[in-house]
């Protein structure tokens, strides 16, 4: 999976928040079955997709593919791990005003916040819902290849 668009969509040399909304519609149930279980282990928080260390697919440059972890760095960051890593290295939180707002008032249920930490450094967030999945049964759907294809980590 690779998060580097065309020219055209990156008018401003930044991703184009079509090409984000694209690759969260394609991924959205992947994207809350990581939620539920980073939300169940860790508490509210997001789903941070840094596109700067994304790999360029070998079958074209496309949000509309999957989400592979192992060509597209992504993780769930809860907020006091973001808290924590701040204060302990000195380094600003990755989530600011509008991002920390997000996180405190999504439905966990059945809500997700995507992060993008485009290649100008700049972030770009949504909160997004599945139509009828809740994020427990897309987390249910999907646990097995969440054990296969990601890296369960508990902060320590």
């Amino acid at each position: 999976m690779s998060l580097k668009y065309n020219l055209s969509d990156l008018p401003t040399g930044s991703e184009s928040r079509q090409s984000h909304v694209e690759f969260i519609r394609v991924n959205l149930e992947l994207l809350l079955a990581v939620a539920w279980h980073g939300y169940e282990s860790e508490g509210r928080g997001a789903i941070v997709i840094d596109v700067s260390k994304s790999k360029e697919s070998q079958i074209g440059i496309s949000p509309y593919q999957k989400w592979l972890n192992s060509e597209s760095y992504g993780c769930y960051l809860s907020q006091s791990t973001a808290e924590r890593i701040a204060t302990e290295s000195g380094y600003p939180n990755p989530f600011q005003k509008e991002e920390k707002r997000q996180i405190k008032e999504y439905k966990s249920e059945n809500q997700v916040v995507v992060c993008f930490i485009r290649t100008d450094g700049g972030f770009s967030s949504y909160v997004i819902a599945h139509p009828f999945l809740t994020a427990k049964q897309a987390y249910e759907a999907n646990k097995t290849r969440l054990q296969a294809e990601f890296t369960i980590n508990k902060p320590e």
